[in-house]
């Protein structure tokens, strides 16, 4: 069965300047088949969310208005868990990432 690993609190981040929007706040949830992957992310948080937080910063307003840019902030975060999961030695896989909450401001 899926399990669901909810990375909180909220992310709240500013976006780069000049865009449409100065600020993102985002919730994510993370699915696995293996519950090791949670316990890893749980263990590892502050270190995985500074990642996120430094990816979420780079993004920009314009593309992140977009289907097309949201699938694509989804694999990019997808690929960063992947990654640092790797590093940690971990042998469990993310399956799913999703926005439980994606507002701009």
């Amino acid at each position: 069965d899926p399990q669901y690993h909810k990375l909180a609190p909220t992310f709240v981040v500013n976006l780069p300047p000049g865009g449409s929007a100065k600020m993102l706040q985002l919730s994510l949830e993370i699915m696995t088949y293996e519950p090791s992957v949670i316990e890893t992310l749980s263990a590892n948080d502050p270190m995985i969310r500074h990642h996120l937080l430094n990816l979420l910063e780079e993004q920009q307003a314009a593309r992140l208005m977009t289907v097309a840019g949201k699938e694509g902030l989804q694999k990019a975060i997808h690929g960063l868990l992947t990654e640092q999961l790797t590093a940690l030695e971990e042998p469990g896989r993310i399956k799913g990432v999703f926005f439980t909450q994606f507002v701009m401001q």
